[in-house]
């Protein structure tokens, strides 16, 4: 009787542990922030861009409204980023215009090779991607 006592202690407390670490789960989960988007810009250098990708010429303007991304390209060649990435983090404010950018109003190149935004500048190609983070709301 006593082994069984043991058995059935030690069960108990599996299950006592297993609710208690769901709770804390669903709590931290419920406790996330919800707001805006978070998105992050990366930009690493590349010999050369895929065959048959778009390559935009910084100089003519082209990211003129996308700060972030002219600062990207400038800190990669800089840094000269090559088999590294510099990563950006965008003003929240800022973040869902950047992601748009990069996927719809930009040649973004999601064939073969890396995909990205090829970008020629100062006799360099730099390669940028945007990321971005929506919050998750949870609901009860």
């Amino acid at each position: 009787m006593e082994r069984r006592s043991k058995y059935l202690l030690l069960s108990a407390g599996v299950v006592a542990a297993s609710a208690v670490g769901l709770a804390l789960t669903r709590r931290s989960v419920a406790h996330i922030p919800r707001g805006p988007p978070e998105a992050c810009v990366t930009a690493r250098l590349v010999d050369h861009a895929p065959p048959g990708a778009p390559i935009v010429d910084e100089s003519n303007g082209a990211l003129d409204d996308y700060p972030v991304f002219r600062t990207a390209v400038r800190t990669a060649i800089d840094a000269d980023a090559r088999g590294t990435s510099i990563d950006l983090t965008v003003d929240r404010d800022d973040a869902v215009e950047v992601l748009a950018a990069v996927r719809d109003r930009l040649p973004y190149h999601d064939g073969d090779g890396p995909a990205g935004l090829y970008v020629h500048s100062k006799g360099r190609i730099v390669v940028l991607n945007a990321v971005g983070v929506m919050p998750v709301e949870y609901e009860q």
